[in-house]
């Protein structure tokens, strides 16, 4: 359990507090702005924030403005704090799929970056584990509680402070911020307080002995409905189909309920066969000729994945540039949760270094999708331009896409795809990052004698004229939002910078509510300049 409680009900909390004034304790607080006063044990003092173990639980607190009275205040000048037995363990509650392998490779790439040594413990749940980071003298420095129990063991966990970084393989959902707001805290699908922190596609796994290439969405919801039994029915052999799919209350289980069965009113067949490990479930179907899976990009193992085609014809394969740019139909961000309270220095630097250029390398190595930027050039596009071509059933559409094929014919395209909040203008929490991402791209490439190229989308819900000029409004909103982030950084970088709009050209998923988001987009390109 998390030694780092937070009181949630201020008023309630100020009466306490007020009352615990009155005993003698080793540090008392004092807020020269407002009279608040806390008293306590300081357990720790980072420079910025006071950690103390009061009568309601430990608590963090900001220093600014706080006056320390007692034997265990800091040495300001120095920042030392008495010798109390420092406690610095904190929870890391959440997915199975961040935390089987993800989250325990970047807690010891940040130990190492620390110049400590993690040692990890096994609990005697399967899913829960202590990771303890020791230095040169084998002393604890921090403690790490990591349980990988499921994605919706994250918020419950931040909610009661057992845990200060919530682990989640799907976004948060409204039932769950509404949770946080009754416990009187900020809602968390937010920046600062929801980080992304790899991407992944659950992937749909066969038996390399199985003829299958291509999967129909809408067949595979069939499937794991329960409609389509026999492979026969697919064109493969006549077998009996064997459903393997991932728990109900894991990330992955949940992931592909939202993104495949709730959308098309479907539930999950009775006689699947469950798992709450990616490995187990993905060997599992590696060794059935009739078996059909879905498990993390990162557990294809020995397994074979399929390509999918969406509701209209386009087939996407599960590459890391397509989950990259979220155009697989499967894909998916990986979360981090923080409530926006002080973090302890351990938590904070574990999160910093997590969501960090230096992680990238690390979480793709893990078999993760990182967040770093990658380019293809147009051939590499060249099938998703094919069918776009296709798609165009008047002679304005066919002018246009040989325009847009003509504009970027020599061009890179970047992984780095802005999307933007539903119903809005603003830009989601990945892009946001995206952006200074970019921008730091840009600043470290140089990009000399080049061109970026900004290629804005819509959707099709209004008229063709509407989303021509409304694909071309959101190139030019990117680029003078990426203009300002360029000053922010410092970057000295020369670049010409062009926007184009193709409105509902080319797009990259069809026939749901989550194609409109999709859709609605800002493709990052760079040519030779013109």
């Amino acid at each position: 359990m998390s030694l780092y409680k937070r009181a949630t009900g201020l008023a309630a909390a100020a009466m306490i507090l007020s009352a615990a004034a009155a005993s003698a304790e080793a540090v008392k607080l004092s807020s020269v702005a407002t009279g608040f006063v806390l008293t306590g044990d300081l357990i720790e003092f980072d420079g910025a924030n006071y950690t103390v173990n009061s009568s309601i639980g430990r608590l963090t607190i900001a220093a600014a403005g706080m006056v320390c009275e007692g034997p265990g205040c800091p040495d300001l000048t120095t920042g030392a704090v008495p010798a109390t037995g420092l406690d610095k363990t904190f929870g890391v509650f959440g997915s199975n799929a961040i935390g089987e392998s993800l989250m325990p490779g970047l807690i010891e790439a940040y130990s190492f970056a620390k110049g400590t040594v993690a040692e990890r413990e096994l609990g005697t749940e399967g899913s829960r584990s202590v990771i303890r980071l020791l230095n040169d003298e084998g002393t604890e420095v921090a403690a790490i509680d990591l349980n990988a129990s499921g994605s919706s063991d994250a918020f419950p966990g931040l909610i009661s402070g057992d845990a200060l970084i919530g682990m989640s393989s799907r976004r948060v959902l409204s039932s769950e911020i509404a949770a946080f707001e009754s416990a009187g805290l900020a809602p968390i699908d937010r920046a600062g307080y929801e980080h992304v922190l790899a991407l992944d596609g659950l992937i749909v796994i066969v038996s390399p002995d199985n003829p299958i290439q291509t999967i129909n969405i809408d067949d595979l919801a069939d499937i794991f409905s329960g409609d389509i039994n026999n492979w026969a029915d697919l064109g493969g052999p006549d077998l009996p189909i064997s459903l393997y799919a991932a728990a109900p209350n894991t990330g992955d289980g949940e992931s592909f309920a939202s993104l495949l069965l709730s959308p098309r009113g479907a539930s999950m067949a009775p006689d699947v066969r469950t798992f709450t490990s990616g490995r187990d479930l993905s060997d599992a179907v590696a060794g059935d000729r009739a078996g059909i899976g879905f498990t993390g990009l990162a557990f294809e193992r020995s397994a074979r994945a399929l390509d999918i085609e969406t509701s209209c014809g386009i087939v996407v394969s599960p590459t890391d540039f397509n989950v990259k740019t979220e155009e697989y139909p499967l894909s998916r961000r990986l979360f981090l949760y923080t409530t926006g309270d002080v973090l302890p220095e351990s938590a904070r630097g574990l999160l910093e270094y997590a969501l960090s250029d230096d992680a990238q390398a690390e979480i793709s190595d893990i078999g993760f999708v990182n967040q770093s930027i990658t380019a293809v050039p147009l051939n590499g596009q060249g099938r998703r331009i094919a069918e776009a071509f296709i798609q165009q059933r008047d002679a304005a559409g066919f002018r246009l896409m040989r325009e847009l094929t003509l504009e970027l014919l020599d061009g890179d395209r970047l992984s780095t795809t802005l999307r933007f909040q539903k119903n809005s203008s603003v830009l989601d929490t990945k892009s946001a990052g995206d952006l200074t991402r970019l921008a730091r791209y840009i600043a470290n490439e140089g990009l000399r004698n080049q061109e970026l190229v900004l290629v804005g989308f819509a959707d099709d819900a209004t008229r063709f004229e509407a989303n021509l000029a409304l694909s071309t409004q959101r190139a030019a909103q990117i680029r003078a939002a990426l203009e300002a982030e360029l000053v922010r950084i410092g970057a000295d970088a020369e670049l010409n910078i062009a926007t184009l709009g193709y409105g509902e050209l080319a797009p990259v998923s069809c026939g749901d509510e989550l194609s409109s988001v999709s859709n609605r987009r800002v493709e990052v390109w760079v040519r030779d300049q013109l």
